[in-house]
Formats: C-alpha cells, sequence, structure tokens
C-alpha cells in the first residue's frame, strides 16, 4: 500500500511543478506587457566598471565604477564621483505616460558645481538582443537618448544628443563600455524590496506639458527631486 502511495506522490509533484511553472512564465509575460520595458530593470542591478568616454567638459575616465542597487520596489539607482568635479546620479524606475506603464531613466550630472537633470523614457525593446533605448519625454530621439545593450558578463551604454538643439541627427555625448563586475552588491537590497515590482513609482503624464524638451538646468521645477523624495 505505501508504495501504490509513493507511486501515486510523484505524477502528482510533477504536475503541481508543471503547474507553477506555467503560472510564473504566463504572469512574467503579463508584467511585461503591463510595463514597457520592464525586463530592462532585471538586467541592470549589479557592479559595473570600465572605461567611458565623452565629448563634454568632464572629459573622459580611465575606469568608472557603476554601482545600481534597487531603492524600492519599482526604481534602481546610483550615486559615483568620477572626480572632485564630477558627479553623477542615475536612476530607473515605472512612471505612467502616454496612459501605458514604462520604465523611465533620471540622470543627474552635475560638472564643477553646474548641474543638469535629464528625463527619458523607454521607447524602442528588443529583449530577444538585450537591446533597450530611452529618448527625451518631449522631443524624442530629436533631442536626445540612450541606449543600452547587454552581454552575459558587459553591458554598452551610449547616450547622444543634438548639442542644446544646434546639430541633427545626433552625435555621440559619451559612451560606457562596462564589465559586470558582481550582481552580489544588489543581493540583498533586491530580496528586501522583492524588486522589480510593476509598480508606477511617479505619474509623468502631464508634468512635461508646454516644455521644450524633458531637461531641467536647475532643481526648482524638477517634478522628482531625489534630495525631497
Amino acid at each position: 500500500m505505501k508504495n501504490k502511495h509513493s507511486l501515486l506522490i510523484y505524477p502528482l509533484f510533477a504536475i503541481a511543478c508543471t503547474l507553477f511553472l506555467f503560472i510564473n512564465c504566463k504572469r512574467d509575460t503579463e508584467i511585461k506587457n503591463e510595463v514597457f520595458g520592464y525586463e530592462f530593470l532585471k538586467k541592470i542591478p549589479g557592479l559595473w566598471h570600465r572605461p567611458v568616454t565623452s565629448t563634454t567638459p568632464a572629459g573622459s575616465f580611465s575606469n568608472w565604477y557603476v554601482d545600481f542597487r534597487p531603492v524600492s520596489e519599482a526604481q534602481i539607482s546610483q550615486f559615483s564621483l568620477l572626480d572632485t568635479n564630477t558627479i553623477n546620479n542615475i536612476s530607473f524606475f515605472i512612471v505612467k505616460h502616454q496612459n501605458k506603464l514604462k520604465v523611465a531613466m533620471r540622470t543627474e550630472g552635475c560638472f564643477k558645481n553646474q548641474c543638469c537633470v535629464t528625463y527619458e523614457v523607454m521607447d524602442s525593446v528588443v529583449d530577444a538582443d538585450n537591446y533597450y533605448r530611452f529618448s527625451d519625454f518631449v522631443k524624442g530621439t530629436k533631442r536626445a537618448c540612450t541606449e543600452f545593450r547587454f552581454s552575459p558578463e558587459g553591458m554598452v551604454m551610449k547616450v547622444f544628443t543634438n548639442k542644446f538643439n544646434t546639430v541633427y541627427p545626433l552625435v555621440p555625448h559619451s559612451t560606457f563600455t562596462a564589465t559586470l563586475g558582481t550582481r552580489d552588491n544588489a543581493t540583498e537590497a533586491t530580496a528586501h524590496f522583492n524588486y522589480p515590482q510593476p509598480i508606477m513609482v511617479k505619474d509623468f503624464s502631464n508634468v512635461f506639458d508646454g516644455m521644450t524638451e524633458s531637461i531641467f538646468f536647475d532643481f526648482a521645477h524638477d517634478p522628482y527631486n531625489l534630495s525631497s523624495g
């Protein structure tokens, strides 16, 4: 009798496992459809490093260390000092835009105490090729864009600009050819926040209305000033 019960348990266990995997896969697909660019949030966590080349006054750096860790269920950020003059703060989070949830990018860069805050929204996704692109909320790729392409052990981040609306097509602004050092740095925060979750962090439906670009050169009207929450 005991052997018969054992024979029944194994098929039931196999069916339960299959159903569990099916439900999880279905939910993952639903989330991907629910949040445009959602898979990006899974690929960016980690400690990245290697050179960054730049056409900006800040210049290029032989080694930039970027430590992306979740700061909430639906946001991941990094803060870095490239030298005594150069500060960089990047965050990715979920916003509502054009009645859809999308991944957005906030870049805060300061050079010799002159700062600029740039907002871009995911506009192109090719998960199969590990390719993701963000562009200006107002002008799209006519103003600025940032491309990410991931590989098993690396990432290339390319930023393009129209140089304050003086050139088009866009020209290179900076390129970060990064190697993944480790993802262990983000493990604790990932578990703590159960990151990522398909949760709206900011409603950006109307915050750029009346603007010609989603760029700020001071913090007075910044719709998501991280220092104030």
